[in-house]
């Protein structure tokens, strides 16, 4: 039985390794590999041999030059590590900009026969608060917000307007009002992107907290007189009894469409995960699903 056990936490082990090492490339060797997992060569040798026979990989011997990894079977190699779904968490699904990455996303993940676990949280700081507690593999966010981060981080940057799209940022007033510059505004401080846009388009503002949610209900109330937003997610019947949009006028100093671009950001501290997001996630392919979802060619399935 301890055999057994100790050759199953040797496949796992060789097999996380290898999905760290390119195509091509030299593998470590038996001794490394077995110093690293804390196993025999004898062991390190068997679980190779388990893992070419299963045809998660392929291996070319160059003599004292040693092994390369000739090709790999990215979901045989992942399913060896037992890792199991990979997990991911977006904002909130209510624009087409979010349930367009998504899409985009699950098809990504379906094409490549790795099975994703999508979640959905309002607020850039609970996102992240999500990955740095192990709880999720990836986060979605603004490139600005991404760029941000600290620490042992890798981030997938999408093209212009996939995070949010051309003047889909806009201001909203109770309708037949226009904005008032010293007004009350609510804020999110959850949201890096909604705080550093309210702060650079109501700079003399009476700042409320409040979620962001909530922000049409209070401008429709009277309790808040004007608010950023973005307008793919305001509710049509709101905006049709109780708003009115308005363009910006102060768009944030040094980030210009920046802060519409997708990013998304993995742990860098677990290579094998890594390698598998680098394999799947095509930022292209991904934004062309989106693009579909946006002009209504394809609906929206995750």
């Amino acid at each position: 039985m301890r055999r057994t056990t100790r050759q199953g936490e040797a496949i796992v082990g060789v097999a996380r390794r290898l999905l760290s090492v390119p195509v091509g490339e030299q593998i470590p060797t038996v001794t490394e590999l077995g110093s690293e997992i804390g196993v025999g060569s004898g062991t390190v040798q068997a679980a190779l041999r388990s893992l070419r026979e299963a045809g998660a990989i392929d291996l070319s011997s160059h003599g004292h030059r040693g092994t390369k990894l000739v090709k790999r079977d990215l979901v045989a190699l992942w399913e060896a590590t037992g890792g199991g779904a990979i997990e991911g968490v977006l904002p909130l699904p209510t624009s087409p900009e979010f349930s367009g990455l998504a899409t985009g996303l699950a098809e990504a993940f379906d094409r490549a026969g790795v099975r994703l676990n999508l979640t959905f949280r309002q607020g850039v700081r609970h996102r992240l608060d999500s990955l740095e507690e192990g709880r999720v593999d990836f986060v979605a966010c603004s490139a600005p917000s991404a760029r941000t981060l600290a620490g042992e981080h890798r981030a997938v940057f999408l093209p212009e307007h996939t995070f949010y799209a051309r003047d889909a940022v806009v201001v909203i007033t109770r309708a037949g009002e226009k904005p008032d510059p010293g007004g009350r505004v609510p804020i999110d401080r959850n949201s890096r992107d909604h705080s550093v846009l309210t702060e650079a388009e109501f700079p003399d503002a009476t700042l409320i907290d409040a979620p962001y949610t909530l922000i049409p209900e209070l401008i429709v109330h009277n309790e808040a007189d004007a608010a950023i937003w973005h307008r793919t997610s305001a509710s049509p019947l709101l905006t049709a009894t109780g708003l009115d949009i308005h363009a910006r006028l102060r768009p944030p100093p040094d980030e210009g469409d920046e802060i519409s671009r997708a990013a998304l950001v993995m742990r860098a501290d677990d290579p094998a995960r890594t390698a598998v997001l680098d394999a799947v996630i095509d930022p292209a392919a991904i934004a062309e699903v989106q693009r579909q979802v946006l002009e209504r060619e394809r609906v929206p399935g995750f």
